[in-house]
């Protein structure tokens, strides 16, 4: 007896016997790893087999991990859930782009992950974007999707490892995506997203899926090939021509909705995207470099009932930086110095979104001032005078019509208005500047508020701002001023001299250090009638104690060393000092010799020198040459000549106390006409009078 089948029993029994005669290998499953699916419905094991592992002859791995599900064919019911296994596989996806908090997370595990940039991304891994977030998320045949916050999706990848592709997959279940699949690589013919009430394939070109709470799919076609839109009624049809008849073909510059259980609406036009008002190309300066306030502002789409504004950081829009909808045509911007490439599209009362508008694009410049105390100001509106502009190094810039280099120094005060033109820009962007005038005041160094007649007087400059530019002092005559140092923040330091001409109250400019700088103030200065200065003395008395300490080496008649003496001095040294360099002076003093037997004292010494100061000052080096004579006591009198030249140093300690240090070479005259030689080491205390 013979059974007729019909088609829709017919051929998954057959597939289903010839696969068992001979399944393809498939990547190995992880043992122990499986997730369990719930089944949607018009899904087949073969279907499910397509979407998780690539090819509809791998169903027998659902059937291995699921052996109740009973004899051939499997009758799949919507809600019944089933265990699948997880591959080991080459990644179908990655996070090529993250803002905000994205998470990703493996069928097989509970918690989420934060989903970092790279992250590789499996078959039925799911990505969240949560509040203010968004994800570009990137398949292996370069097709990819942007998801917008609030958006979860499901991974699922191709559907073929072994023959060319033919279609990638993931599974919208709430938020949004726009999907773009430029240059598809492989031969790959289309993307497919699968949505809680139904399933588009994009076949190229750019187009927006969107589920909202009620689970109703709306799908706008922005741009390429027709997209193919089916109500999730059409997977409980088997037959391929009954499945059509719950598809509509979504034009570019349509859209198509879908509700649960539903088929799609017929297309209907999106709404146009809105024209700019402002310009496209523009440039706007950030004040201190730090954050720019700009709008942006568009004429009204009659068909549209609110807005999408998005700003990226590039202009192919993979980057999104933020996104707001409002019911005006105008919103505002706040954003660091950057290129930021700017959309707008229109979302009519049905919640359709249109395509973006044409991209605008603005350059966020820094413009930047140093200010007091070597830091860089907030603002830029009003600074002091002698701040310094820092300018884009892009474009050319121009101060009230003069060429301005990128570090200009803001000399005169007044109102200036500052104009950059860059290449990326048609229009120039232009500030104003309000450079303000410094007051100048001043001190002595000693606090006063007057300096003295013919004295050189050190005074400080202190102005209300800091000045990052050399300063200078324009004198009147019979006035002389030194060279401005900086000290510290807003203090400097210079000398001035109010010589026998000068009045006895002057005005002294200060100005900033440049050609036709103006002036910044002026010190008010107070001249009094100097005390008469002290007449140098030309002739000092000075009186003092010394200290000798020698060596005597005598030769005998053959040359050989004879004696050997150390010798003690202690005495009394009595000095005159004529003009500043010139001393004479005259030293008596005991002599004890200090042999190794110890003789005491031997005799009496004098000596009279005259000496001259190198050059005289708190420590000033000195040369001497003098004579003197050694008188014996006892029963040896006898009388030794000394010829004597010295090298030291002279320290005056006070005005009244001078201390001294020196080394002489001396020449003694023996009885029997040998000569020795004397060598000492002295310290003397001298009192001025």
């Amino acid at each position: 007896m013979a059974i007729k089948l019909s088609p829709d029993i017919a051929l998954p029994i057959l597939l289903t016997a010839a696969c068992l005669v001979a399944a393809p290998t498939v990547a190995s499953a992880q043992e122990g790893q499986t997730f369990v699916y719930t089944i949607k419905g018009g899904e087949t094991c073969m279907s499910i087999a397509e979407r998780f592992y690539g090819e509809k002859t791998h169903y027998n791995l659902i059937h291995q991990h699921n052996p109740d599900l009973g004899p051939l064919p499997h009758d799949l019911q919507p809600g019944q859930q089933i265990r699948l296994p997880l591959l080991i596989d080459d990644p179908d996806a990655r996070v090529t782009g993250r803002r905000g908090e994205v998470r990703a997370k493996p069928p097989a595990r509970p918690s989420w992950k934060s989903a970092a940039l790279g992250l590789e991304l499996y078959r039925a891994w799911r990505v969240n974007s949560r509040d203010e977030a968004a994800a570009e998320l990137t398949f292996l045949d370069a097709s990819r999707l942007y998801m917008r916050e609030n958006t979860l999706v499901i991974i699922y990848g191709s559907t073929s490892r072994k023959i060319r592709r033919q279609t990638t997959e993931a599974e919208l279940q709430y938020g949004t995506l726009r999907a773009r699949m430029d240059d598809l690589a492989g031969g790959q013919k289309a993307l497919e997203v699968s949505t809680p009430a139904s399933d588009a394939e994009l076949s190229g070109g750019e187009a927006l899926i969107n589920v909202d709470e009620e689970k109703v799919t709306r799908v706008a076609n922005h741009s390429g090939r027709p997209a193919r839109v089916a109500g999730n009624s059409a997977r409980r049809s088997r037959s391929p021509a009954k499945r059509e008849r719950h598809v509509v073909q979504v034009n570019a510059g349509m859209g198509s909705k879908v509700s649960v259980g539903q088929d799609p609406t017929p297309p209907k036009p999106l709404p146009p995207a809105p024209a700019w008002a402002t310009p496209a190309r523009r440039a706007v300066f950030a004040p201190g470099g730090q954050i720019a306030i700009f709008s942006f502002s568009w004429a009204p789409e009659p068909k549209a009932s609110r807005y999408r504004v998005e700003f990226f950081a590039d202009a192919n829009r993979t980057r999104s930086l933020g996104a707001t909808t409002t019911p005006g045509t105008e919103v505002e911007l706040q954003q660091p110095p950057g290129s930021y490439f700017v959309t707008v599209s229109s979302i009519d009362d049905d919640k359709f979104e249109g395509p973006p508008s044409a991209i605008a694009r603005v350059e966020v410049l820094p413009l930047k001032a140093l200010g007091p105390n070597n830091t860089w100001l907030n603002e830029v509106d009003s600074v002091p005078a002698g701040s310094r502009l820092s300018l884009p190094d892009r474009g050319a810039c121009t101060l009230n019509g003069e060429p301005a280099s990128q570090t200009q120094l803001l000399v005169k005060p007044g109102v200036y208005t500052l104009r950059c033109q860059l290449p990326s820009a048609p229009e120039p962007v232009e500030t104003e500047i309000n450079v303000l005038p410094l007051e100048v005041d001043w001190s002595s160094a000693a606090g006063e508020a007057t300096i003295q007649r013919g004295a050189v007087t050190p005074i400080e400059v202190r102005l209300s701002q800091d000045v990052h530019a050399p300063l200078k002092g324009l004198p009147p005559a019979e006035i002389e001023v030194g060279t401005l140092v900086k000290r510290e923040p807003g203090v400097w330091e210079t000398t001035v001299q109010a010589n026998d001409g000068a009045p006895e109250r002057f005005s002294l400019p200060i100005a900033i250090d440049v050609e036709g700088a103006p002036v910044l103030g002026a010190v008010e200065v107070q001249v009094e009638r100097g005390a008469a200065p002290e007449e140098e003395e030309l002739l000092l008395v000075e009186l003092g104690a010394l200290f000798d300490y020698g060596f005597l080496y005598a030769s005998g008649a053959e040359g050989d060393l004879a004696t050997n003496r150390s010798l003690l001095r202690p005495g009394f040294r009595a000095g005159l000092l004529v003009g500043r360099l010139v001393f004479v002076e005259a030293e008596l003093a005991p002599v004890f010799d200090l042999p190794e037997e110890g003789e005491g004292l031997t005799r009496a010494s004098y000596r009279a020198h005259a000496g001259v100061l190198i050059d005289r000052g708190a420590l000033s080096p000195l040369i001497l040459l003098g004579r003197g004579s050694d008188i014996f006591v006892g029963n040896d009198e006898r009388i030794q000549p000394i010829t004597y030249l010295g090298l030291g140093l002279r320290w005056e300690a006070t005005r009244d106390v001078v201390l001294r240090m020196e080394l002489r070479q001396g020449l003694v005259v023996q009885d029997d006409d040998a000569l020795a030689n004397q060598t000492s080491a002295l310290l003397g205390v001298h009192f001025v009078y």
